[in-house]
């Protein structure tokens, strides 16, 4: 019975996955992820103890139990035709540069405790400068563009 289940979940996600999947990714308790091409036709078998996957790229016999999940994608083009990433930010001594933004944006800087302590704001060739003289000694958080990252004054 549970091997019907298993199947059945199975087949449903297969059917139910929305853009023709072209990978079949198998997670294991251990943490590792297996892949196989679905353009090979993989044949998935369970048994009491086993699931058994073979395509024409590979063979392999996995213990159920060691089975995290399974799950399909298509790991073909994502309908993004260009994304713009900022450069990372430059840091000497007690200035911080941020270039390749769009001129305007915003770049804030948090302290530890959540609180905005500054804004700079990207000049019209897309740069934002600040003195970091005022901050005091601590960790503070940097966040623009969707980048964030931690940094230090020591």
């Amino acid at each position: 019975m549970r091997t019907l289940f298993s199947v059945f979940l199975f087949l449903v996600s297969f059917v139910s996955y929305s853009q023709e999947p072209e990978v079949l990714y198998v997670c294991m308790n251990d943490g590792t992820t297996l892949s196989f091409s679905l353009k090979g036709t993989p044949l998935l078998t369970f048994d009491a103890e086993n699931v058994l996957i073979t395509s024409q790229d590979a063979n392999a016999s996995l213990v159920r139990s060691e089975v995290n999940k399974f799950y399909f994608s298509s790991d073909g083009p994502t309908g993004i035709l260009s994304a713009v990433m900022p450069d990372a930010p430059s840091i000497e001594g007690d200035c911080m540069a941020v270039d390749g933004l769009v001129p305007g944006a915003a770049v804030n800087i948090y302290s530890a405790n959540g609180q905005k302590v500054l804004t700079l704001v990207a000049d019209s060739s897309g740069t934002a400068v600040a003195s970091l003289a005022s901050l005091e000694r601590g960790v503070y958080v940097v966040e623009y563009s969707g980048v964030t990252f931690k940094l230090m004054k020591k």
